[in-house]
């Protein structure tokens, strides 16, 4: 299967599935194809929060 590595969508969608698997370095990886670092980590940060990983979080 190929994939657009320039579609946004596409890396945004991955990166939650990875931060949701608790994967989240490379959550953070797959995010930076979208956005800046600190966004990034803010993404992952705030999954980390709804999934009840509140000390993965800070």
């Amino acid at each position: 299967m190929a994939y657009d590595g320039d579609y946004k969508p596409l890396w945004r969608n991955y990166g939650l599935l990875l931060a949701r698997m608790g994967r989240y370095e490379e959550a953070i990886s797959a995010f930076e194809h979208v956005g800046h670092r600190a966004e990034t980590s803010n993404n992952v940060d705030y999954i980390c929060m709804i999934e009840g990983d509140l000390e993965m979080a800070k």
